[in-house]
């Protein structure tokens, strides 16, 4: 007699052999797929610095998240740049090498260049009301982080802008 062997698994099981856990397999997606595939997006998200785009091969990158805010590394802390745009839910949309935001009637565009180490943002005004931008800039402090700003690494807040890091801006 030839036995076959069977093997059942539970769903945590399978989730373990996987390498996930039932905690994370159940979670909501944070991001979700643009119908066409080209990028994700997510609204009225509230992480900081969880996307990376990156310049040229030097270190430079930009850390961008759920709203117009963004963590420059040099390398070392290059700055913190946050836009104020008028109210309403933020949608956040990333497409390979860009991140855009629309809120308030206006789109944001940010990228880097790959050519050399620089940052880009196109401001667009979808209304045909006069509006007014709030755009903040500081905290270049040629800080060193652990790990260069990795996430879970580095504190999460380490590219926000505080006043230690303003300190002869």
């Amino acid at each position: 007699m030839i036995f076959k062997p069977v093997i059942r698994l539970t769903t945590a099981a399978a989730l373990a052999v996987a390498g996930l856990s039932a905690t994370a397999a159940s979670r909501p997606l944070h991001y979700r797929p643009l119908p066409d595939g080209s990028g994700a997006y997510t609204v009225n998200g509230d992480r900081k610095y969880i996307r990376g785009l990156y310049g040229a091969h030097t270190g430079f990158r930009m850390d961008c998240g759920d709203m117009p805010e963004f963590g420059i590394y040099l390398p070392r802390m290059g700055g913190n740049m946050r836009f104020t745009l008028p109210e309403g839910d933020c949608e956040a949309t990333y497409v390979p090498g860009r991140m855009e935001y629309s809120q308030g009637g206006v789109v944001v565009e940010a990228q880097v260049l790959r050519s050399s180490d620089a940052a880009l943002w196109k401001l667009t005004n979808t209304t045909r009301e006069k509006l007014t931008i709030g755009v903040r800039f500081g905290g270049v402090a040629d800080k060193k982080f652990s790990r260069e700003g990795d996430l879970g690494v580095d504190r999460p807040d380490c590219f926000d802008l505080k006043p230690e890091y303003c300190e002869g801006n």
